[in-house]
């Protein structure tokens, strides 16, 4: 899951904490919400969308567990050398692995899943379509970021950072992979 998506989680974390310090639980009704808006634009249920409702339950408790189980506390990244290369490194694998989901007809997450069922019904690459949808969610992050806690502390460099990479080498990868790894809808898909 790209962190474009995690932002809007963390706002509505920040602000509801004295509702709910389970971020994951904020995750699974901002995934739920993406799924409906995948299905609306479907007109139809497609049991790929209903899929996405279980990744959805099961990320939300899994970042519960992770965050009051075991965390990174621990982990502190103090080289600027080392950030930058995690940074990279983050990217490229999460684009890789977007691409491998998408040509091996995987369930996707529901952020990725509405992004694929848009670039489909736009018509447009699906690197184009991720990097459009994440510039919207960094968007709407700002703007529930300065109206529930009045800053932007919340969105790092790296967030603008995967802003831009992600969806790029989504598509780099894709070219590359559908070289050498050609399947039938090649020729349909962008």
């Amino acid at each position: 899951m790209s962190l474009r998506n995690k932002s809007i989680g963390v706002v509505a974390s920040s602000y509801f904490n004295n509702i709910t310090n389970h971020i994951g639980s904020i995750y699974y009704k901002s995934f739920c919400f993406f799924c409906s808006c995948a299905t609306h634009s479907q007109k139809k249920l497609e049991w790929k969308i209903i899929s996405q409702f279980i990744v959805a339950f099961l990320f939300g408790n899994i970042v519960d567990f992770y965050n009051t189980s075991i965390g990174l506390k621990h982990l502190v990244l103090t080289s600027i050398d080392f950030k930058i290369l995690m940074l990279l490194l983050a990217n490229i694998l999460t684009a890789i692995g977007v691409v491998i989901m998408i040509r091996a007809n995987f369930v996707l997450n529901p952020p990725d899943g509405l992004v694929n069922t848009l670039s489909e019904k736009t018509h447009n690459s699906f690197g184009k379509t991720k990097v459009l949808f994440d510039l919207t969610m960094i968007l709407s992050t700002l703007a529930l970021s300065m109206l529930f806690i009045g800053n932007v502390s919340i969105i790092g460099i790296g967030t603008l950072v995967a802003v831009i990479l992600v969806g790029n080498l989504v598509s780099l990868c894709n070219k590359v992979v559908k070289k050498y790894v050609p399947i039938k809808s090649d020729n349909k898909s962008n």
